[in-house]
């Protein structure tokens, strides 16, 4: 078939982008898995923080003789020279903490696409929700321990290859179909982040819906998101959730802060792993998805989904 993809997993030890202790990385070439690659990764300050600690389990004393990034991009930065489609489950998350340590280490930033494999899962799957682990259960594969970066590395790596060879299997059109209507983004338009918000800014930094207003007289009838009803949740990489909303108000799109059978769009940025359920969703996606079941009509948006219908 000639594709090579690479599988990038990440772990953090903190709310910090930069703080990567450990990384998965698998090598896909013909729809086979043919290479993997892990290491514990020393972070550039040694604070674990015990949310982190309870997800993955790697501690100060795990890393203390590990290498840190700049000595681990020596061996993986082969993986993203172009030469290979990148991928990653919650893509937004692995490429922050990927530009995050790049620019930890002062290293020139590789230019790349990538996909995110949770939104091909979603597009692909009906599952209960579409963490990890459920739809590895809904495709019977084994993940043997999730939130280990080569684990989870793998995992993702079997859900892409059985999908691949379901549409494969369907037709090559069906293929080539679909994965022309994935979202493609570069690895240099990622947004540089410094960290996470944390619980107790979460709200205290939240934009207040009621102080952003048109800066326009005149909006276009005709534009998908006139007269329609939005909410955000999670953390935006291309630019900053204010601006969103305020390109939304300026289209004649309406803010909301909660979810309900009113709302029409719901737009989903980066979502804290110490913060979001054990589901892997936040609460308004939850809510969203269980209006969705019940007949409503919303429509949930990554953020690159959200930004093309925006333009």
């Amino acid at each position: 078939m000639g594709l090579n993809f690479v599988v990038v997993d990440f772990e953090t030890a903190n709310a910090n982008y930069n703080s990567a202790c450990s990384i998965g990385i698998i090598v896909i070439s013909d729809n086979k898995i043919v290479d993997k690659y892990y290491t514990l990764i020393q972070p550039p300050e040694m604070e674990f923080h015990p949310k982190n600690i309870s997800i993955h389990g790697i501690t100060t004393a795990d890393v203390m003789n590990a290498p840190k990034f700049d000595e681990v991009w020596t061996d993986i930065s082969k993986y993203f020279n172009g030469d290979y489609i990148v991928t990653a489950y919650n893509a937004v998350f692995d490429m922050c903490v990927l530009k995050a340590c790049l620019k930890e280490y002062s290293i020139e930033y590789p230019n790349f696409e990538y996909f995110c494999s949770l939104q091909l899962a979603k597009k692909l799957y009906k599952c209960e929700n579409h963490k990890l682990s459920t739809v590895c259960e809904h495709l019977n594969i084994c993940l043997d321990c999730a939130h280990n970066a080569l684990f989870d590395a793998v995992a993702t790596s079997e859900v892409l290859i059985a999908s691949v060879d379901n549409l494969i299997n369907k037709s090559w059109q069906s293929f080539f179909h679909f994965f022309s209507g994935i979202n493609w983004n570069n690895f240099i338009d990622v947004k540089e982040v410094k960290s996470l918000k944390t619980k107790t800014s979460k709200f205290s930094n939240r934009p207040n819906i009621s102080s952003i207003s048109p800066s326009i007289d005149n909006f276009d009838s005709s534009h998908i998101f006139f007269n329609k009803n939005f909410v955000f949740t999670g953390n935006l990489t291309t630019l900053d959730r204010k601006e969103a909303m305020q390109k939304v108000v300026d289209v004649g799109g309406i803010l909301k802060n909660s979810v309900s059978k009113s709302t029409n769009y719901l737009v989903v940025g980066i979502q804290d792993k110490t913060i979001i359920g054990s589901d892997g969703l936040s609460s308004k996606e939850r809510r969203a998805l269980e209006l969705i079941e019940s007949g409503q009509s919303i429509k949930i948006l990554s953020e690159e989904e959200f930004l093309k219908l925006l333009a």
